[in-house]
């Protein structure tokens, strides 16, 4: 397949009925990167596990967080913030440093929640109103619970989201367990999304 005419799914939102659909969109030749070696992926929306060659073609379509968003073949892939290197960017892991030992309470944990992103939807969980609720439980180790939902119910990347969460969460000193609860009541709407993240996504 000639990359310059591929057709990669992209998110948007229907301002009407507050629900979030994939568009097809096209890449240009100058955007095209070779990776420098071989990569592990996510497949979005399904969540599945690939490996990607290296010199294969790819298009970096987000950069945000702790992971890079790449198009492949038709496919939109999440790629994991140490493999940066692979995609000519800087690796990335963790959390800033500001925020791997600052106190363990409400503020921190959304400060780090908003270091966390959807790979399709650039804004992050926090203002796109994915979180319902953070609790910090004191104990010999501290427990914090948190209540998350999907833009759909059906979400691959559901585990992904969950996993980047607490990887980060248990980084924090004296964190013992970390419990994501996934919720559908309410069911998301795109009136939850915060007034900055609309004017990330240019609905204001």
């Amino acid at each position: 397949m000639n990359p310059s005419n591929s057709k990669i799914p992209t998110l948007q939102l229907d301002a009407d009925a507050g629900r979030v659909f994939r568009s097809p969109i096209k890449s240009h030749p100058s955007d095209i990167i070779e990776i420098s070696r071989d990569i592990q992926a996510i497949r979005i929306p399904d969540g599945a596990f690939i490996s990607i060659a290296a010199t294969s073609p790819v298009r970096i379509t987000q950069a945000l967080g702790s992971a890079y968003t790449i198009e492949h073949g038709g496919n939109l892939y999440r790629v994991d913030g140490e493999d940066g290197d692979a995609l000519g960017r800087t690796k990335r892991s963790g959390l800033p440093e500001d925020l791997a030992h600052a106190e363990v309470n409400e503020t921190t944990i959304n400060s780090i929640l908003k270091t966390c992103f959807d790979p399709e939807i650039p804004v992050n969980l926090m203002d796109l109103g994915l979180i319902y609720r953070v609790a910090v439980i004191d104990g010999a180790q501290k427990r914090i619970e948190i209540d998350m939902t999907l833009t759909a119910p059906g979400c691959g990347m559901g585990d992904v989201l969950v996993q980047d969460i607490k990887q980060k969460l248990k980084r924090l000193p004296n964190v013992g367990d970390v419990v994501i609860n996934l919720v559908f009541d309410p069911p998301w709407a795109r009136n939850m999304i915060s007034t900055a993240g609309q004017l990330a996504l240019g609905l204001l």
